[in-house]
């Protein structure tokens, strides 16, 4: 179940990313699959110090506030001594596309205010 998930989550976020940003530096973005979430984290330098991430879906964008997060089954950490900004999503969390309990999709925006 984790391959299919994270080849799945791969493939959706390199097509995504290669679509619509202007490019992401060598190291900045690290995403992990674990047993109950899907992790990414992303470098401050390249996020700046206020990222903001919204969760889309085909009804629209959803920024993920502390409240949103706490709603939906998200969890947004900022790191500022390990130089990164991290998202949790679970894998029941609004605006994830479950296929069977198999593939979980995710769909984020990452923006810095």
């Amino acid at each position: 179940m984790a391959y299919g998930f994270c080849l799945g989550v791969s493939l959706l976020l390199s097509v995504w990313s290669a679509a619509k940003c202007s490019g992401i530096p060598e190291g900045a973005l690290h995403m992990e699959c674990r047993d109950r979430y899907f992790m990414i984290a992303v470098d401050l330098s390249f996020t700046g110090d206020e990222p903001l991430f919204e969760a889309v879906d085909g009804m629209g964008v959803y920024a993920i506030t502390r409240w949103y997060a706490a709603q939906c089954g998200y969890s947004v950490r900022l790191l500022p001594l390990l130089g990164h900004v991290e998202l949790r999503a679970s894998y029941f969390s609004c605006h994830t596309d479950n296929k069977d309990d198999e593939v979980f999709l995710f769909n984020f925006n990452l923006t810095d205010s």
